[in-house]
């Protein structure tokens, strides 16, 4: 079963979104802050998970992202699961572009396709300019690609290589623990 905090199955556009979600999956299911499956683009959005339990394909944003887009979003909170599971999203054969995660990532069964940013890549997904916080997540790897950074560089606007800091991103000490938060979401 797909199930995420906004849609099961994304198809379409999930823009300028925000989701909380605490969910405990039942062992197959694929889950996703924003989305379970996503084969359509999610951008400016935010999901802060809490998420104990499932199989496979879990993600803070989309538990798989399918041939999607995951632009301009971000994870926050913690995932507790099996396999193919990721800060952003579990698994990535699609595009992840300036994103990112401090998810923290705990595991059951030992290294087993997980990762701070992308649990697995199938075939050859794009993956720009995003990253994940290698000390909230406990994760030095992510399979499917990213940058690892400490939570000081996180902080740090100079580590955002090519982000909009005018029109999508802002950045303060004051806000969203100091990590970079979007514009359109704010409720700062």
């Amino acid at each position: 079963m797909f199930t995420g905090g906004i849609a099961g199955i994304n198809y379409g556009s999930i823009i300028n979104t925000k989701a909380t979600v605490v969910f405990q999956p039942e062992a197959y299911d694929t889950f996703g802050g924003i989305t379970g499956w996503n084969l359509g683009e999610i951008i400016r959005s935010s999901a802060h998970v809490e998420i104990n339990g499932g199989y496979q394909g879990i993600g803070g944003i989309a538990g798989w992202n399918d041939s999607g887009l995951i632009e301009d979003c971000y994870a926050t909170g913690q995932i507790h699961a099996k396999t193919f599971m990721g800060g952003l999203t579990g698994g990535s054969n699609g595009i992840v572009k300036n994103s990112y995660s401090t998810v923290a990532i705990t595991t059951e069964t030992g290294p087993s396709n997980f990762g701070g940013l992308i649990g697995s890549l199938w075939d050859t997904p794009e993956v720009t300019n995003s990253y994940w916080d290698t000390q909230t997540s406990f994760l030095a790897i992510s399979p499917g690609g990213g940058e690892g950074k400490t939570t000081s560089e996180m902080k740090n606007i100079n580590t955002y290589v090519d982000w909009d800091f005018e029109d999508v991103w802002a950045i303060s000490p004051e806000i969203n623990n100091g990590y970079p938060y979007l514009r359109a979401l704010s409720d700062y």
